[in-house]
This record gives C-alpha cells, structure tokens and sequence, in this order.
C-alpha cells in the first residue's frame, strides 16, 4: 500500500526558474504495518538543500520527556560571548570555606549560567529555522504551480542561505554529540 504524502505532488525539481517537476518517490507499506500504526502520515518539510523532496513519517507516538545532562558544546568556543560568560561566571563570589564546596557551587552556577545562554544564543536556531522553512516551502509550493517573480526568487535564494547558516551549527552541534 502506497502511504499518502498530505502536502506534496511533487517530490522532485531541477530549481530553474521555470522548474521541471515530477514525483519520483512512494513509500511503501505493508498492511501488518498499517494495523500497528494506523495514525501514521508522510509529510514533507521545505526542500531547503536540495532538488528531493525529504519525508518525513510521523507515527504518532507518545514521546517521554528525559531530563539533559550538561555537555560542554564544541560549537561554544566559536561565538566570541563565551568566553566572557565563563569568566563572569567563574568570577562571581562564592560564600563557601571548603575549597570542594567552592568548586562544586561555581562549576554548577557556571552550568546553570552556561544554559541559559545556550538557550538565548543557539535556541534562535530552532526558533528561527522554523519560519524561515515555512517561508521556502511557501514559495516552492508558489512555483509547483506558476512562474516566481524575479522578487520571489531572490527571497528564495536568500532564506535557503540562511538556512543553510543554521543547518551548519546545527551539524557542529550534532558531530559533537555523536
């Protein structure tokens, strides 16, 4: 059985200005595996880098929420800002006697200090990959049927390049964690 894509006629094109399209891909399930996960849907999200369209299988499971660990991020030492927050933070008085005590209370304040600034600096990239996702796969979906304005192209080729930006930290991101 061929499972629906819900937002998509075409999953392929050559990104001219006036593209040539076609659906070059299905996916394929068994009926076993329709009665285990009858709620699942394909989707697309915007072709941002590529000519394919990518899928995406959503099930429709719960997920459980797990409590992070503190990682160090590789990614950190190349925004300039770190370093003074590490400083600032390492810096601050700590009203303890014990040289353990002290250790202990400035490496946890210098983790708590550290996500918050993670959070403000690096969860833009989420929070601002979003739209500029949702802004291509307007326009590509615009030209699956007609022509884009030299306008629309450029926007286009514009937030694919910003795109791209985020896409790039997230990879230093994720080659670290691996």
């Amino acid at each position: 059985m061929d499972l629906h894509i819900t937002d998509w006629s075409f999953t392929w094109s050559n990104l001219q200005e006036k593209p040539i399209q076609a659906r070059l891909y299905k996916v394929l399930v068994s009926s076993d595996w329709e009665t285990h996960l009858p709620f699942a849907t394909l989707f697309t999200p915007p072709r941002t880098t590529s000519d394919h369209t990518p899928f995406c299988l959503d099930t429709v499971e719960a997920l459980v929420a797990k409590r992070k660990n503190f990682h160090f991020e590789k990614m950190w030492l190349e925004e300039p800002e770190c370093q003074t927050v590490v400083k600032d933070s390492w810096d601050a008085p700590v009203d303890r006697i014990d040289v353990a005590d002290v250790l202990s209370t400035k490496l946890g304040h210098l983790r708590k200090v550290l996500h918050k600034w993670e959070q403000r600096s690096f969860g833009m990239i989420l929070n601002n990959k979003k739209p500029i996702a949702g802004e291509i796969d307007i326009l590509e979906k615009f030209q699956e049927h007609r022509e884009l304005s030299q306008g629309e192209l450029a926007k286009l080729k514009t937030m694919k390049s910003k795109f791209s930006k985020f896409i790039k930290k997230e990879e230093v991101i994720w080659s670290h964690r691996a």
